[in-house]
């Protein structure tokens, strides 16, 4: 029985190019070729009716602006359910961020197009193919008379601020709403910044970033707006990470 596989890439040449990798490196594989355009017209939401596999080719940002790239705001709109097909992502840019984001938004799996070879593909597809969906958490509906009165709307982009969580003197964490990630998340934003003091939040996500442990909190994402520096970090409803 024929795969069929559908491919969604704005550049032309580079969507016929990998249509013909994949195919001369995989027998019995159609190759649908779309772009986005396309896509939204004929099937905004594609299922399992429609392909065994979605490839689209996404631009996902870059050291800085890894949340505000099209392509992971794509995989957020795309709002994955079990019914529609398995990912994989080709990212023309990102970095270890964006493929963290990409797989947290629903992304099978990642590949940079710089390390595309007719190996990693062919394994790409396979594994995708063979995997069992992984859909990420809905988020709950929230009424707007949940959201705690008073709280600025526009304090970090891209996220909503739902209740206070705690303060200190420099700094304030808030549950959120990450239209990235398409989940809540604890928000940790300083009150402002100056000197040395700039530094220490990147310090933070840099160290706790670089760990990889069940104990640890994950870390998504570190900026400055406004005269603020932020972390975003995972949330926990139950309290502390015993509880969870």
């Amino acid at each position: 029985m024929s795969v069929r596989l559908l491919v969604v890439c704005e550049d032309p040449q580079f969507g016929r190019w990998l249509q013909h990798r994949i195919e001369a490196t995989r027998d019995e594989t159609t190759v649908a070729l779309l772009d986005f355009a396309a896509l939204q017209k004929q099937r905004p939401r594609p299922t399992l009716r429609d392909c065994d596999l979605l490839i689209p080719v996404l631009q996902c940002g870059s050291e800085g602006d890894v949340a505000d790239s099209p392509g992971l705001q794509w995989l957020a709109k795309l709002e994955v359910r079990a019914d529609i097909v398995p990912l994989l992502v080709v990212a023309e840019s990102g970095n270890e961020l964006a493929a963290v984001q990409a797989l947290r938004l629903g992304a099978t799996d990642y590949l940079p197009r710089p390390l595309i070879t007719p190996e990693r593909l062919r394994a790409s597809i396979e594994y995708c193919l063979q995997s069992p969906r992984s859909v990420p958490p809905l988020l709950p509906e929230v009424a707007a008379d949940a959201t705690t009165p008073g709280l600025p709307r526009d304090l970090i982009p891209r996220y909503t601020l739902l209740q206070k969580l705690g303060e200190s003197t420099r700094a304030t964490v808030y549950l959120a709403t990450s239209a990235a990630l398409g989940r809540n998340v604890a928000l940790k934003v300083t009150r402002s910044i100056d000197g040395d003091a700039s530094s220490n939040f990147a310090h933070e996500y840099g160290a706790i970033g670089a760990l990889s442990s069940p104990a640890v909190v994950d870390i998504y994402d570190y900026g400055v707006h406004d005269g603020r520096e932020y972390i975003a970090m995972e949330y926990f409803p139950c309290g502390d990470l015993k509880s969870c």
